[in-house]
């Protein structure tokens, strides 16, 4: 097995990682869009004014919304199968290390003791 799988990964680590990533990524848009600017400022304006008005005329609070409502909605079912997933994931490892400790004390027995605990 790898060394990633072996050990726990805090959630700390992994948030602390998510943002690093989105900063990274907000900061390089930040400065392309002031290199772009600063190289065709009517153009970025006209783009300004295009996306100002498309945001005003289009439903976007009540697309927002509708969006918003449906992952409330699957909220539930996705945590139900993210939990389910995570219960079959630790049967099936505790099973096997069952067995593999069963074989271990058992030496003679270990083909027996296999069928009965893990079939």
């Amino acid at each position: 097995m790898s060394k990633h799988h072996d050990s726990p990964v805090s959630s700390e680590t992994i948030f602390k990682g998510t943002v690093d990533r989105i900063t990274i990524f907000t900061d390089e848009r930040l400065r392309r869009t002031r290199s772009y600017t600063r190289e065709s400022p009517l153009r970025a304006l006209g783009r300004a004014a295009v996306i100002g008005y498309l945001l005003r005329v289009l439903p976007v609070r009540a697309l927002i919304g509708a969006l918003v409502d449906l992952t409330l909605v699957l909220m539930r079912p996705a945590a139900m199968l993210f939990g389910a997933a995570k219960v079959y994931k630790f049967t099936v490892r505790n099973l096997t290390n069952c067995c593999a400790r069963e074989s271990i004390f058992q030496k003679g027995k270990a083909e027996k003791t296999k069928e009965r605990l893990c079939c």
